[in-house]
């Protein structure tokens, strides 16, 4: 009888538990998918932004599943309600077999705040993770007041900028933030003094190739023209404005210049944080007067088989070098500054030749080169900052002039490199023989003239170049460099 009665119990609970069990696929792969992969919050704020969107997720098992649902650490301006609950990081989600739920994200933005506090592009992750199997959709957002360029398009766009009357012209109060690839062609992309141009960057992955995006080209039949002054000058830079940010390399591509682009013209421009300043391919030309390209990954200004001019400007931290003409061209540089102290690249780089394959063989292509440098000042801590590559075997073909410059050179004077390289400089002053400082404290980027600074007054009278970077009178006999030093 006791037997009985205990036998019952235990085949009551069994019976209750089955009851209870709940049957969730196990194994550990699961098959689910989103509605979409990225929710795109394309409001243009004028005032306190807040929007809802929504994505579903499909568990396509025929069991019921548990997923863990979670914001990624460290944003704060999107908040979440998973199929009815809020908060950002929820575990034992249920999504019933060939079911679905929806994950409400609401996006809370001051447009008016500032830049430190509210960038003007907000990404962030929302993760869904089911057994072994993860996966994510991307969330972003307009972050503040801008021009967005072109829109409610992502990156990895290329896009045609639109014109009227042969223009495009930049010249709202409000910063322009750019995305993907922005195509200059069949007319002239004019950006006035004082706009602010923030570039989109970021890794774009494609089935043939990996770049960085965040890109200004400008095509054969179009130009540019950024037209800055001294107390409003046009400024480029990542859309990454956050301190940790300042000055990170490589956020966004840089600007192309493509072949046969012509009458391209740059003043009082700061270009920042870029892969390359300003790069020019075969035919292309352009003039560069009193900029600053700095922080750069590679090349501050770099040139092939191009015809340009650079007067009255300072190019320092480039990881690629300061300006690097290759494939020959023509090619003028005065009064300009390059500082390559923190890394092991020249300050200039002139050659005559590049390599269609790698790496180099007898098929090296060759053009003439002709590089003028007057009162200039190339410097770093190598013992040469000038790199000559000459594959040519006619010297009037490998022309170059360092007129009244100051420079390092030690090895390019060997003989099996150019021994004769003194013979192409007029009064030059190679800084591997002087002591004295050059600049105020280049260690924190102030490249003015120090007070004993040895290029004072060593400069040659150029008569159609009066002031320099800062707007300052030349003496008449000036000094070397983008500063001028009046006391």
């Amino acid at each position: 009888m006791k037997f009985s009665y205990a036998f019952g119990v235990l085949f009551v609970f069994i019976l209750l538990s089955a009851c209870n069990r709940e049957d969730f696929y196990s194994g550990g792969q699961v098959d689910y998918s989103f509605s979409q992969d990225t929710l795109l919050f394309d409001t243009v704020f004028t005032s306190i932004g807040s929007t809802i969107k929504f994505v579903k997720v499909y568990n396509h098992q025929d069991q019921p599943v548990l997923a863990h649902v979670y914001l990624e650490p460290g944003q704060s301006f999107f908040r979440l309600n998973i199929d009815g609950t809020a908060g950002n990081d929820l575990k034992d989600v249920r999504i019933e077999g060939q079911d679905s739920i929806y994950i409400f994200v609401e996006v809370n933005i001051d447009p008016n705040q500032s830049s430190s506090d509210s960038p003007f592009i907000i990404e962030s992750k929302v993760h869904v993770d089911i057994g072994q199997s993860k996966k994510s959709f991307l969330l972003e957002a307009f972050g503040q007041n801008a021009n967005y360029i072109p829109g409610v398009k992502s990156g990895g766009i290329s896009y045609k900028i639109p014109c009227t009357g042969g223009k495009f012209i930049m010249d709202d109060t409000k910063p322009y933030v750019i995305y993907g690839v922005m195509v200059v062609d069949s007319c002239t992309m004019v950006v006035n003094a004082g706009t602010r141009i923030f570039m989109h960057g970021g890794v774009i992955r494609t089935e043939d190739d990996i770049y960085n995006d965040g890109l200004i080209l400008v095509l054969k039949h179009g130009n540019v023209r950024f037209e800055g002054t001294l107390d409003q000058p046009i400024i480029i830079e990542g859309d990454r404005l956050e301190a940790k940010y300042q000055d990170v390399r490589s956020q966004w591509a840089g600007i192309v210049l493509w072949q046969e682009t012509r009458n391209n013209y740059f003043k009082h421009t700061i270009i920042k944080n870029s892969i390359v300043g300003i790069r020019m391919d075969s035919l292309a030309q352009a003039s560069v007067n009193n900029c600053l390209i700095f922080n750069t990954g590679g090349a501050g200004i770099s040139a092939r088989h191009s015809t340009l001019s650079v007067t009255n400007s300072l190019l320092y931290e480039n990881g690629g070098g300061g300006l690097i003409f290759s494939y020959g061209g023509q090619y003028s540089v005065t009064y300009t500054t390059v500082g390559s102290f923190l890394n092991s690249v020249p300050a200039i780089y002139l050659g005559d030749y590049y390599c269609p394959t790698f790496p180099c063989d007898n098929r090296i292509q060759i053009a003439p080169l002709k590089a003028t440098l007057t009162n200039c000042v190339f410097s770093g801590g190598e013992d040469d900052e000038i790199t000559l590559a000459q594959a040519g075997d006619f010297d009037d073909e490998f022309q170059y002039t360092f007129d009244h410059c100051l420079f390092r050179v030690k090895d390019l004077l060997s003989a099996n490199r150019f021994p004769d390289f003194l013979d192409h400089c007029i009064n030059p002053i190679n800084y591997q023989d002087v002591k004295l400082p050059l600049f105020i404290d280049y260690k924190n980027n102030d490249f003015r003239l120090d007070t004993m600074s040895v290029v004072r007054e060593k400069g040659k009278n150029i008569s159609n170049i009066q002031f320099d970077l800062l707007e300052q009178p030349r003496k008449s006999i000036p000094d070397l460099g983008c500063y001028e030093l009046n006391l």
